[in-house]
């Protein structure tokens, strides 16, 4: 298989993926009692494709908000503390896009079997796994890079 092929190749891959995007994190400081509050949207895309064999929705909006707590005796730093909230946000959003996907694929797939009788598609098994697989991840590198810088 020359070059050419397997950059195509990886460009097909690569359109069959499940991704999420985010937008920009809000943020709210409190300086006086040592916190900061992060709110991040994202939206899950599901290729039409995977997404056309049991009816999901292309589009998945999610919605994550979490909380970076100053401990007494440290010293509050509102930049640590944005890193710390948008960090488990991110957290936040994989787990739930990877906890709805499974659910509603298991839901769809237990109608098809019982119903149709016969196995879920292969290629929607494989893409779930592969984004589940991603999620789960990002989750332990996040807690990974929270721990680093203090959190």
């Amino acid at each position: 298989m020359s070059f050419k092929e397997l950059l195509e190749k990886s460009r097909l891959m690569d359109k069959e993926q499940i991704k999420i995007s985010f937008e920009q994190p809000l943020y709210y400081v409190d300086s006086e009692r040592n916190f900061v509050k992060c709110t991040l949207k994202g939206v899950m895309r599901i290729p039409k494709t995977v997404a056309g064999q049991y009816g999901f929705p292309e589009e998945v909006k999610v919605v994550s908000h979490t909380t970076a707590v100053c401990k007494e005796g440290d010293v509050f730093s509102p930049e640590r503390g944005k890193k710390i909230a948008v960090a488990r946000c991110e957290m936040k959003t994989y787990q739930k896009c990877a906890d709805k996907l499974v659910k509603a694929w298991r839901r769809a797939n237990d109608v098809r079997v019982e119903f149709l009788d016969f196995p879920a598609h292969p290629t929607l098994n494989n893409t779930i796994n592969r984004f589940v697989a991603k999620a789960y991840g990002c989750v332990g590198h996040n807690k990974r890079y929270i721990a680093e810088i203090g959190g």
